[in-house]
């Protein structure tokens, strides 16, 4: 399969026409250099193949960036995977290039690599012919696109696949801004595949997951907090399935976020829990079961996720046995304040019980796609109703359904109001009744109204 590169220096549009290419948006957009910093790959059907278009965070001087350890670590990890690439997309601006463009370009000579030139922001053509140290540069295959817009996109597309394949292609008429976005983002994700999300606060190991999950190193890690930004997704296979595992950013406290490109980075994170059929939640062991996890893990429980809680970095509290317990004893608390999750100490730069816990994971999932019939579930009530706790409460509920799409029970309850510790009773009752202690429930009451007699 193909892989093509975007590379160039920092906001010049690349993601902007990563997220073009690919039909979604999937890196970050924002007008600020640098935001993208992990590499961000996605699988693209073209023309009668498919081709694996990858977005590199931006090359810059490092003695512009020599105090950001991130950033250099970034360009280094760039520069060292580019021999795998069958073509660059090299993107600059209309407007002409810096000093450090004028070297990239000796050096990608330097590479051997096929090279196309993507000019962007050429909103209007009659402009093109003006840049003359564009032209003066001497690649073969130049063209002037506006990724936001959409011009020339659709002609770059149609080379590329000629490039590979030395046959003609046609792509279809794209020049309507974010149609293509739109209707992408509404196809969901084939049902061969298992999606799994990683969720936690930052620095807690995430991308080391990640990578480890994958056998190589896709997201950049750092020991400096909020290194990844960008929601990333690769598919690896496992046993007979095929694992999409995404890798989020990290989750902090809403006031401590000031940034607008941590807040779209907040925003995937969610979207990524919202579409996931799993949830990895990583704990830092320093930080314990604090609030921050909590919301977290109520995250999780808002969209009825399976959750396995991982306590990474395993290697460095091994054999604190008071600080295994302490931390036991805040895993108990957590459970009895939302639900019976299964957990694991862990270690992500090796590995150590990762695949224990994607097994547990796994089977989680498995148990959660299971429908819950009516019939079944008014057995279950009826039974239920003859337990002292809610025949002291006069409580006598009707009837209870599952709401398959909001994946939620919901009883209705006649007249009476249902106190909050007898909805927990029996949602606590009906978890263990259908053998789901171990994954998230929530249950709606519905109350009928009085109706009150007319005059």
């Amino acid at each position: 399969m193909p892989e093509i590169a975007i590379i160039g220096r920092q906001n010049v549009g690349k993601s902007t026409l990563f997220n073009s290419l690919v039909g979604k948006r999937k890196s970050i957009v924002y007008d600020r250099p640098g935001v993208t910093r992990d590499l961000i790959s996605e699988s693209v059907p073209w023309g009668e193949g498919r081709w694996v278009l990858t977005d590199f965070p931006g090359f810059e001087k490092i003695s512009v960036i020599r105090n950001d350890e991130l950033t250099k670590n970034a360009i280094e990890t760039a520069k060292t995977q580019l021999d795998r690439f069958h073509l660059l997309l090299w993107v600059v601006t209309v407007s002409g290039l810096d000093a450090m463009e004028q070297v990239l370009a000796k050096d990608l000579r330097k590479m051997g690599k096929p090279v196309f030139l993507v000019v962007n922001f050429a909103d209007d053509p009659s402009r093109d012919r003006e840049a003359q140290d564009i032209f003066r540069l001497g690649f073969e295959n130049v063209f002037f696109v506006s990724a936001l817009n959409r011009r020339n996109v659709p002609l770059l597309k149609e080379t590329v696949i000629t490039y590979f394949t030395g046959k003609s292609a046609t792509i279809e008429n794209e020049s309507e801004p974010g149609n293509k976005i739109a209707d992408s983002e509404k196809k969901s994700v084939p049902s061969t595949e298992i999606k799994i999300a990683i969720i936690g606060k930052p620095n807690a190991g995430k991308s080391t997951l990640f990578n480890w999950l994958l056998k190589k190193e896709k997201a950049l890690t750092s020991s400096i907090a909020g290194t990844t930004r960008d929601a990333l997704d690769e598919v690896f296979p496992y046993l007979d399935k095929q694992i999409r595992i995404v890798d989020t950013a990290g989750l902090r406290r809403r006031r401590s976020i000031d940034d607008p490109v941590e807040q779209f980075s907040v925003q995937r994170a969610t979207e990524a829990v919202e579409t996931a059929d799993g949830i990895f939640m990583l704990m830092d062991p320093q930080d314990g079961f604090d609030k921050q996890n909590r919301i977290i893990l109520d995250l999780a429980l808002q969209h009825v996720k399976p959750v396995v809680v991982l306590v990474n970095k395993f290697d460095t509290i091994k054999g604190d046995e008071e600080y295994r317990e302490r931390m036991d004893s805040q895993l108990d608390r957590a459970r009895k304040l939302f639900w019976s999750f299964p957990s694991y100490y862990i270690t992500a730069k090796d590995g150590t019980r990762v695949t224990k816990a994607l097994d547990t994971l796994l089977e989680l999932i498995e148990l959660n796609s299971k429908m819950i019939s009516t019939p079944d579930l008014n057995k279950l009530l009826a039974s239920l109703k003859r337990n002292p706790i809610l025949a002291n409460h006069r409580i006598s509920p009707k009837y209870i359904t599952w709401d398959s799409q909001h994946q939620k029970l919901i009883l209705f309850a006649g007249y009476r109001e249902v106190p909050d510790n007898i909805t927990r009773f029996i949602l606590n009752e009906m978890q263990k009744k259908l053998n789901r202690e171990s994954l998230p429930l929530k249950i709606e009451i519905r109350n009928k109204e009085l109706q009150r007699k007319p005059g």
